[in-house]
């Protein structure tokens, strides 16, 4: 193993460990989270199933097993398309949308994980609002110069200041 794969891996894993302390109860994973998220912010009316893995980054089986989940769980609806009957046609539901918002305000609006993000780049100056920007655009940077080496395709964008 290389120290950049194995650290990017742990990062992972702490960063699912944090986000499933603020879904705890909620029926979701950081994984349902995202593909609710991304149904939500594809189309106000919703989107297709193709569009799901462009934002995603994931296969058709995958997005097809995650969202009989979410179904399962009434979070989201699935219909036929009326001009394409091939294509799949997802909304969330009223308890979907009702379960995003809840989730949203535990890990994002609180401030959890955005504390967790400042405190992990700055450690001791978290307090420090221009040091945390400069951290996160070099991390960002970083990062995004990583999916593209490894040819990452998901477009779903989660802004930084999630009230504007």
């Amino acid at each position: 193993m290389n120290a950049i794969f194995f650290g990017c891996k742990r990062a992972f894993h702490g960063c699912l460990r944090i986000a499933r302390q603020g879904l705890d109860g909620l029926g979701l994973t950081a994984a349902r989270f995202d593909m609710m998220t991304a149904v939500r912010d594809l189309g106000r009316e919703g989107c297709t199933q193709r569009e799901l893995r462009g934002a995603l980054g994931v296969s058709a089986p995958t997005i097809s097993r995650m969202l009989r989940a979410l179904e399962e769980l009434g979070l989201v609806s699935r219909t036929r398309s009326y001009p394409d009957r091939r294509q799949r046609w997802i909304q969330l539901t009223e308890l979907g949308i009702a379960r995003l918002r809840k989730a949203t305000r535990r890990l994002v609006r609180s401030g959890a994980i955005q504390l967790a993000v400042d405190c992990a780049l700055t450690g001791d100056h978290a307090h420090d609002e221009s040091r945390c920007l400069q951290q996160m655009d070099l991390a960002e940077m970083i990062l995004n110069r990583i999916r593209r080496a490894f040819r990452d395709v998901a477009t779903l964008d989660y802004p930084w200041c999630p009230d504007h």
